[in-house]
């Protein structure tokens, strides 16, 4: 008798994680928010030392263990002036002596000149694995150099993998609506700074709509909420995802760790589990496109 497409599964969960940070302590420089003396206080109610350790692919593959990983994104968390192009090149490096990552998401400065920040793309494309590119720095898309940063991303094709807050949704979604040649993925869940089950929670939603909303060519993250609930058990994290999945629909979203920064909230299997449970009565269908094959599709180029 074949197998029932929707019936629980006994074998180990496959996964290809969209959003992990491989690092170093010992580099201030490029990762100065490991350093002893900083300011965690906005998601750091959690192990800061499950954080704040050198994390690379064993550190990893030890943390998922017992889960069938079938590839990560790196996405990188320098700081600092052109570190992710030292970073990238170094990740095309491991890739090449161990299988990881499977892809990368770099950096660009959008402060700045377009021609500087073609020039730093240009650079990170001679590493075969550079599918994306993302930036922490603010970025004010109503701007007209906001739709020219995006043009250069088309040309190239790159994903551009969004980082905004639920204030800034609607101009973000504008601009991507403005702008369909690019693949466009929201970071985190839409990065909800703070839980008030009231007018921020009501901005994120109404935002998240309105991203969704922006067309076909804009995906969902589901990560890093843990961030903002400092839990990631399945009835903090339900709600949240649930909507999410309402106005993208699992054919446009993708699950990702933020690992090991989530990790001062709890173990990878765990966070697993729940993302399990909140999609299982999906089926396993979409819970199949929402842990590797929608990702696969975006990051890895078929």
């Amino acid at each position: 008798m074949p197998d029932d497409p929707d019936s629980p599964s006994t074998a180990p969960l496959r996964f290809l994680d969209t959003h992990v940070h491989f690092w170093d302590p010992a580099r201030p420089d490029w990762y100065p928010h490991l350093a002893p003396d900083a300011d965690l206080s906005a998601i750091n109610l959690g192990k800061a030392e499950h954080m704040k350790r050198h994390y690379d692919h064993a550190t990893y593959q030890a943390d998922a263990t017992g889960i069938d990983i079938v590839g990560i994104v790196h996405v990188t968390a320098t700081r600092g002036a052109g570190n992710y192009l030292g970073e990238t090149a170094e990740l095309g490096r491991l890739h090449a002596q161990v299988g990881l990552p499977a892809a990368i998401v770099g950096g660009f400065n959008p402060d700045a000149a377009l021609v500087d920040i073609a020039a730093e793309l240009d650079e990170q494309a001679q590493v075969p694995l550079f599918h994306g590119i993302r930036t922490t720095t603010p970025i004010d898309y109503t701007a007209p150099k906001a739709a020219d940063m995006l043009r250069l991303f088309a040309e190239r094709g790159l994903v551009y993998d969004v980082v905004t807050h639920p204030a800034a949704m609607a101009a973000v979604a504008h601009r991507l609506e403005a702008s369909p040649d690019a693949t466009y993925v929201i970071e985190h869940t839409g990065w909800p700074l703070f839980e008030d089950d009231g007018a921020h929670t009501a901005q994120w939603r109404e935002g998240m709509r309105m991203l969704a909303a922006a067309g076909p060519h804009v995906h969902c993250k589901l990560s890093g909420l843990p961030m903002t609930l400092h839990r990631f058990d399945v009835a903090a994290l339900r709600p949240w995802l649930e909507h999410a999945l309402e106005v993208f629909g699992a054919d446009r979203c993708l699950f990702g760790s933020n690992f090991p920064v989530d990790a001062m909230f709890g173990d990878l299997p765990s966070l697993l589990r729940s993302y399990q449970a909140i999609t299982e009565p999906l089926g396993r269908a979409a819970q199949a496109k929402l842990f590797v094959d929608n990702a696969r599709a975006i990051y890895l180029r078929g």
